[in-house]
Parts: C-alpha cells; structure tokens; sequence
C-alpha cells in the first residue's frame, strides 16, 4: 500500500499533540507539508517529530495548493 502524503496546518500545540503526532506514527501516512503563521513552531514540530524534507508554508493557500499533498 502506498502511503498517503499530508499536510498539517497548524503547529501549535493541538497540531503537535494530535494531528502531528499521530500522523508522525502512522504506516500509512507520510508529512510531507507543514503550515503554521509562526516558522519557530514549525522548525520545533520538525525537529520534536523527526520529521525530514518536509515544506514549510506560512500561507495555507499555498500548501492546499501544493500536488505533492
């Protein structure tokens, strides 16, 4: 089964606790994109989840448009 790539927007600490998280742990999924207005919270998410050649975006317009989401 292929992995279904996701964005998050949102990285505050509902993000990080629910979506991130569980997304991070998941065989299925694959994060492919963060958003959030502040880029310090995204680097952290990043870095907390070890999360690797993800894009960051501080418009959502921008990830929904992204194809690889």
């Amino acid at each position: 089964m292929d992995k279904v790539t996701c964005g998050v927007i949102g990285c505050g600490w509902i993000g990080k606790l629910k979506h991130i998280s569980y997304l991070a742990k998941s065989e299925n999924a694959e994060i492919t994109a963060l958003c959030d207005t502040n880029e310090a919270a995204m680097q952290e998410a990043v870095k907390e989840f070890g999360l690797t050649g993800v894009r960051m975006y501080t418009d959502y317009k921008e990830l929904c448009a992204d194809p690889d989401v």
